[in-house]
């Protein structure tokens, strides 16, 4: 009898606080509005600061959006482009990466650089797969095929 009543007096409490925590059809709008443009305001920010790969003399750079080399070719290959701030690019025959303003982030040293997701990338070392953090550390040894 006892525990009846106590899941009773549970699940109407349960039902209280869930009641509270609903908005009103008017501030789930102004809610949804403010995130949608939260959003349109990130995705603006991001096209504005979007790279894009130039060729110039078999080396690769970038340019910004107004066609204004903001890196200079330098690079003998990339992969995709920038994510989470860095980019894989191949110097002779090994791979690191750069950050946005095209300083060495991480020395190439690998045989092949995949974009980061998450804090990681994945890289390969004598066929073999790890992954790195953002500093360039191998947090997953590299001994996957």
């Amino acid at each position: 009898m006892k525990r009846s009543i106590s899941a009773v007096l549970c699940l109407a409490l349960l039902g209280l606080t869930a009641g509270c925590l609903r908005l009103s059809p008017i501030q789930a709008a102004e809610s949804s509005l403010q995130l949608t443009q939260v959003l349109e305001t990130i995705q603006q920010q991001q096209r504005l600061t979007r790279l894009f790969p130039i060729y110039e003399n078999g080396k690769i750079g970038f340019i910004d959006r107004t066609g204004r080399i903001t890196i200079e070719p330098r690079f003998d290959e990339i992969f995709v482009g920038f994510s989470e701030g860095l980019a894989p690019v191949r110097i002779g025959i090994k791979w690191g990466y750069i950050d946005r303003t095209g300083k060495i982030a991480i020395e190439p040293r690998f045989d092949r650089g995949f974009d980061f997701s998450e804090g990681l990338a994945a890289v390969a070392i004598n066929r073999r797969l790890g992954y790195i953090n953002k500093t360039g550390k191998i947090v997953i040894p590299v001994e996957f095929e």
